[in-house]
C-alpha cells in the first residue's frame, strides 16, 4: 500500500520535538521553549524552583 501525505515531515518534526527520548538523542538541534512569568513568593521558601542538569565529564570524573 502506497500513500502520500504532504504534511508528514512537518508532523514528524513536531512529534520528535515533543518526545523526551528524541530530545535526548538529538540534543544538538535544541527546542525553543517560551518563557513565562513566575509569580511573587509569599515568603521565604514558600516557592522553590530547581533545575536538574547532567554535569559534563571532566578529567575522566563524572561529578
Amino acid at each position: 500500500v502506497d500513500w502520500f501525505n504532504p504534511k508528514f515531515r512537518q508532523a514528524a518534526e513536531v512529534i520528535c520535538h515533543r518526545c523526551i527520548i528524541c530530545q535526548q538523542m538529538n540534543a544538538g538541534k535544541g527546542t525553543v521553549v517560551n518563557l513565562s512569568h513566575i509569580g511573587r513568593a509569599g515568603g521565604p521558601f514558600s516557592r522553590m524552583q530547581l533545575d536538574f542538569i547532567e554535569m559534563p565529564v571532566c578529567g575522566g570524573l563524572r561529578y
